[in-house]
C-alpha cells in the first residue's frame, strides 16, 4: 500500500482529470480483493483515472476501508483535486487514527495549504507511529525549517539519520542546516555524503559546488588539512557529475582537486579519466602518467591508460585502425603488470571500456576479445570460488526459468525494442521470466514489468549482492539485452551465472566476453559473413529479431521559430548522438547541404554535451572548408521532450540516418511519424539497423549502398515531390509489419529449449 510514496519521490504530476461519480461506475468485479488488486496496479502505473474508479467501487462496498480511503486521497491529490483529497484522508483518520500513511498524507495536504503547524503535527505523528518513515521525516524537517524553527528541524534531521543513515536527501538537508549555522566544513562533509549515496541529487551538487568555491576563496591560511579536504570535496563532486555524463563540469571539478592537491595520485587519475571520455588523449596521458608516477600501484590509472586510445573521434579511418593496435598493446601491458596482484574489479570493469570503438566502422573483434578475456580474469577475484558452470534445477512448475539482466527496465529504447516484447509474449506455460532490474530510476514501465514478470529483483546492490540474488534464483539462461552500456551489467556479464548466457543487440556489438554463449540478432540485420565478427555464436532470429509493440505518439507542434528553424525551408533531421558522426562522413553532410537549396540540418545536443560541442566545432570547420555557411545550414538544438520531437518529425521533410552506426530507435520513430529515412547499409550489424527496418516494410529504395547514393537519395527526396509523396504513402501502408512479430518469440523459445 505504501508503493505510492516511492512513486511520489520520482513521479510526475499528470494533468487534472474531472471527478468520477460513483453512479458512473459500471465495472462489475468478481470480488473486493480483485478490485483492490486492480486499483493498486492502476496506481502503480500512474493510471489515476482508473485507480480512482476502482477505489471508489471498493468504498461503495466498504465505506470504512482505510486502505482505499488513503489511496483514493493520494490519487485525488495527484489529480490536484485537493478538497476531495482532504475529505477522504480525514475519513481515513477517523477510521484508522493510528495509520502512519494517513497522517503523512494529511500533513502534506496541510503543508500545501500553508498550514505548517498542522502539517508538523501530523508528520510528527507519522514518524512516531512508523520510526523508519523516510518521506515523513523529510517533510517534517522541511516544514520546521519553513516555520523558522531551525533547532527542531535539526533535531528531527539528526534523529532521522540515526535510523536512515543511507538517505541522501536527509544528508543534504543536514548539509543545509549546517550551512544555515555557518558550519561550513560540516556542511561540505554532509553534502559529500549525500552525493556518494545519490550522485544524481542535483541540488546537492549545486550546493557542494557553491560551498567549495566560497571556502576556497576564504581559505586564506592555506592549511594543508583543509586544502586536502577541499580537494576531496571537488573529487566527490566530479564523480557525481561524471556519473551523469556531465563531463565538462566533472573536468572542472577534477582540475580544481588536482590543483589543490597536486601530489595525490587519485585526483590526476580522475582527471585523466574524464579527459579520456572526451577524446583528449594527449592531456589524459599526462595526468594518468602523473598518477602512476605518484603511485606505481594505482591499478585504476593503469587500467584507464590501457584503454585511453578508445577515443570517440579518431582523426581518420587510418587513425582508427592504428588506435586498435595501440589498445591491444596497452591491454597486454596491463595484463602482464596485473598478474598476481589483488585488484578491485568493481573499480575497473565497465567503468572504462573500448565502448567508442563500436561507433567506428572497423572490425572490433580482436580488441573486444582481448578486453573481454582480461575483464573475465579481473572479475574472477569476486567469484568466491563459485563453480565454473552452475547446476540448474528446474522450478517445481517444470517451466524453464529465463533471467533478464538489464539497467533498462524503464522508459528506454532497449526496453521498448526488446525486453517488453519478451515479457509480453513468452509462453508462460513453458517459461518463467525473472527480471533482474539494475535501474535506479524506476518509472511506470518498471511497474509494468513488475506486474508481468514471474519474479522481479531490484534495488541498489553491490556486485556481490547481485551475484547472490541471481544465483539464488538459479536461472537456466540469462539474457543481457545491452552489454557495454552500463557498468554493473558489464561486470555481471563477465561472470558465469547460468549455463547459457546470451547477448543481444541493445548495444549492437559483440561483447568479447568468454562467458557469453549466444548473440541474438535479426536475419534482416546481418550480412552473410557476420559470424566472423562475433565472439559469441550468432543466432539470427526471424526478421528483425524482436517483437516490438510500437509506441503511441502524442505529437505536440514545435515552436520552430524559437528553435531557429525556418518552416519555409527543407528540414532534415540528424538525431544521432554526437559520437555516431565520424569525421570521414562529414563530407556527406556538406554535399547534401550544398546540393539542396536552403537545407537545414537539425542536430540535437545530447549527453555528454561536451561531445556535442566537439562535433559542432568540427562541422563548423568542415563547412567552412567546403565554402558553405555553417549557420545557414546547421542547427544544434536542445534535446526535445518526446512529444515535441515527434511533432518536429511530422514537420520535417527527411531523416538522415547515421552512417557506420545506424539508429534503430531514431529510425523507428521516423517511420512511425511517416517520415522518409535515408540510410547507407553498413558492413556490420550496427550499421544495418535502419536498413533492416526498411527491408522489413519493403521500402528498400531508401537504402543506399554507397555514400554517393546516400547523398543522391537525400537530394531526390527533397527535389522530387512525387517521389517523396509515394515513399511516405508506402511507409504509412506498410509499417504495420514492424509490430507484434510474435513469430520471433516462438523462434527464440525454440532456441532456448534447444540449449536445455
Amino acid at each position: 500500500m505504501r508503493m505510492w510514496f516511492k512513486r511520489r519521490a520520482a513521479g510526475r504530476k499528470p494533468d487534472a482529470n474531472p471527478p468520477i461519480k460513483v453512479e458512473d461506475i459500471t465495472f462489475d468485479p468478481k470480488s473486493l480483493e480483485l478490485v483492490l488488486a486492480r486499483a493498486d496496479a492502476h496506481l502503480k502505473l500512474e493510471e489515476f483515472g482508473e485507480a480512482e474508479r476502482c477505489f471508489r467501487l471498493v468504498l461503495g462496498s466498504d465505506p470504512r476501508h482505510s486502505g482505499a480511503l488513503i489511496n483514493l486521497g493520494f490519487v485525488l491529490k495527484e489529480l490536484r483535486r485537493l478538497p476531495e483529497s482532504v475529505d477522504f484522508v480525514d475519513r481515513a483518520l477517523r477510521v484508522a487514527p493510528d495509520n502512519a500513511d494517513a497522517h503523512y498524507l494529511r500533513g502534506t495536504l496541510h503543508g500545501a495549504a500553508g498550514n505548517l503547524a498542522e502539517a508538523a503535527f501530523h508528520l510528527e505523528k507519522a514518524v512516531t507511529l512508523r520510526p523508519d518513515f523516510e518521506f515523513a521525516y523529510r517533510e517534517l524537517v522541511v516544514t520546521f525549517f519553513r516555520m523558522g524553527r531551525v533547532a527542531e528541524a535539526t533535531r528531527w534531521c539528526i534523529r532521522a539519520l540515526e535510523i536512515l543513515s543511507n538517505c541522501a536527501e536527509l544528508h543534504f538537508y543536514r548539509s543545509n542546516l549546517y550551512k544555515h549555522a555557518n558550519a561550513t566544513d560540516a556542511a561540505i562533509s554532509s553534502a559529500r555524503t549525500a552525493l556518494k549515496l545519490r550522485p544524481g541529487l542535483i541540488a546537492a551538487r549545486s550546493s557542494l559546488s557553491e560551498l567549495l568555491l566560497n571556502t576556497s576563496r576564504e581559505n586564506m591560511d592555506n592549511s594543508l588539512e583543509r586544502t586536502q579536504k577541499l580537494a576531496e570535496g571537488y573529487a566527490d563532486l566530479g564523480q557525481a557529475y561524471q556519473g551523469f555524463s556531465e563531463l565538462a563540469a566533472a573536468q572542472d571539478a577534477f582540475e580544481r582537486a588536482a590543483a589543490l592537491a597536486p601530489s595525490v595520485a587519485e585526483h590526476h587519475c580522475n582527471l585523466g579519466s574524464v579527459l579520456t571520455l572526451q577524446g583528449d588523449v594527449a592531456r589524459a596521458r599526462v595526468h594518468l602518467d602523473r598518477a602512476i608516477a605518484l603511485d606505481p600501484e594505482h591499478t585504476r590509472a593503469r587500467w584507464i591508460r590501457s584503454l585511453m586510445y578508445a577515443s570517440p573521434f579518431p582523426e581518420s579511418p587510418e587513425a582508427a585502425k592504428s588506435i586498435r593496435s595501440d589498445i591491444l598493446a596497452s591491454l597486454d601491458e596491463f595484463s602482464l603488470w596485473s598478474e598476481g596482484r589483488v585488484l578491485q574489479p568493481e573499480l575497473l570493469v565497465g567503468l572504462h571500456s573500448p565502448f567508442y570503438l563500436s561507433y567506428q566502422e572497423q572490425d572490433n573483434l580482436p580488441v573486444f576479445e582481448r578486453h573481454g578475456s582480461l575483464c573475465g580474469r579481473v572479475m574472477e577475484q569476486i567469484s568466491d570460488n563459485r563453480p565454473a558452470m552452475p547446476i540448474v534445477a528446474r522450478p517445481v512448475s517444470g517451466r524453464m526459468r529465463i533471467g533478464i539482466v538489464s539497467a533498462d527496465i524503464r522508459e528506454h529504447s532497449v526496453w521498448f525494442a526488446l525486453i517488453k516484447g519478451w515479457l509480453g509474449h513468452f509462453d508462460r506455460n513453458r517459461f518463467e521470466i525473472a527480471i533482474f532490474s539494475l535501474t535506479l530510476t524506476p518509472d511506470r514501465e518498471t511497474e509494468w514489468a513488475k506486474l508481468h514478470a514471474d519474479l522481479f529483483v531490484s534495488g541498489a546492490k553491490s556486485i556481490r549482492q547481485w551475484v547472490e540474488s541471481i544465483s539464488e534464483l538459479n536461472p537456466a539462461a540469462l539474457i543481457y539485452p545491452a552489454i557495454g552500456m552500463n557498468t554493473l551489467t558489464s561486470q555481471l556479464a563477465c561472470l558465469r551465472l547460468a549455463p547459457t548466457q546470451i547477448n543481444t543487440w541493445g548495444h549492437p556489438e559483440t561483447s568479447g566476453f568468454p562467458t557469453m554463449d549466444l548473440y541474438l540478432s535479426g536475419e534482416l540485420f546481418e550480412p552473410a559473413d557476420a559470424q566472423q565478427f562475433y565472439s559469441e555464436k550468432l543466432v539470427p532470429l526471424l526478421n528483425l529479431g524482436n517483437c516490438y509493440a510500437g509506441r503511441v505518439q502524442h505529437p505536440v507542434e514545435p515552436d520552430l521559430k524559437a528553435l531557429g528553424i525556418d518552416s519555409t525551408r527543407p528540414i532534415l533531421i540528424c538525431s544521432g548522438t554526437a559520437f555516431k558522426y565520424q569525421i570521414e562522413h562529414d563530407r556527406v553532410l556538406t554535399q547534401i547541404a550544398g546540393r539542396i537549396e536552403g537545407s537545414q540540418l537539425i542536430f540535437f545536443r545530447q549527453t555528454p554535451d561536451s561531445l556535442s560541442t566537439l562535433l559542432k566545432e568540427r562541422l563548423e570547420r568542415t563547412f567552412s572548408q567546403a565554402g558553405l555557411e555553417f549557420n545557414k545550414h546547421v542547427r544544434f538544438i536542445p534535446a526535445q521532450p518526446l512529444n515535441i520531437f515527434h511533432g518536429l518529425l511530422r514537420r520535417a521533410h527527411l531523416a538522415l540516418d547515421t552512417i557506420g552506426f545506424s539508429g534503430y530507435n531514431t529510425a523507428i520513430q521516423a517511420i512511425e511519424s511517416g517520415l522518409p529515412l535515408v540510410t547507407r547499409e553498413g558492413r556490420f550489424l550496427r550499421g544495418r539497423l535502419a536498413s533492416g527496418i526498411l527491408r522489413r516494410i519493403g521500402v528498400t529504395e531508401l537504402i543506399a549502398q554507397t555514400t554517393d547514393d546516400y547523398v543522391g537519395l537525400a537530394v531526390r527526396l527533397i527535389e522530387d515531390a512525387e517521389f517523396q509523396r509515394r515513399v511516405r504513402s508506402d511507409i504509412l501502408q506498410r509499417r504495420a509489419a514492424l509490430y507484434n512479430d510474435v513469430a520471433v518469440i516462438r523462434h527464440l523459445e525454440s532456441v532456448l529449449e534447444g540449449r536445455h
